[in-house]
């Protein structure tokens, strides 16, 4: 496990991807891009989190073609952490990668069902459903 220069550890799976991208000569070069990677976002999804956040999908994002942000510690957030999330996912996507939201408190769950955003949201299903 490593850590990034915000200070949120990173676990970065083994996996690999060849991708082909075009020289400057008109050929292909071959540049392993890593599948996945892995943060935590920490016990607080605040609006005083969203820049650190957005600098670890950022960073993330651009390596990997999946990042998977562990929300299992949330234990505050308010409305600007739910549309830290909406805006994390566009980050993710703009980078070309996608963003998984992995193992969301009840709590935090059950306030992305009441909102609808687990239909626009990746959310790993080993949550607990809580309604």
């Amino acid at each position: 496990m490593s850590e990034s220069p915000a200070g949120v550890p990173l676990l970065v799976a083994g996996y690999t991807d060849q991708v082909q991208q075009d020289g400057p000569g008109g050929g292909g070069s071959d540049v392993e891009r890593s599948l996945m990677a892995e943060a935590d976002a920490g016990p607080r999804l605040l609006a005083s989190e969203a820049l650190r956040l957005r600098q670890v999908v950022r960073r993330l994002s651009a390596g990997h073609a999946l990042v998977l942000l562990r929300l299992d510690q949330v234990v505050a957030f308010d409305a600007a952490g739910l549309g830290l999330l909406l805006g994390l996912h566009r980050l993710a996507r703009l980078n070309g990668a996608g963003l998984v939201l992995v193992r969301p408190t009840p709590r935090l769950m059950a306030a992305l069902r009441r909102r609808g955003l687990h239909r626009v949201l990746v959310v790993d299903g080993s949550a607990p459903d809580v309604r």
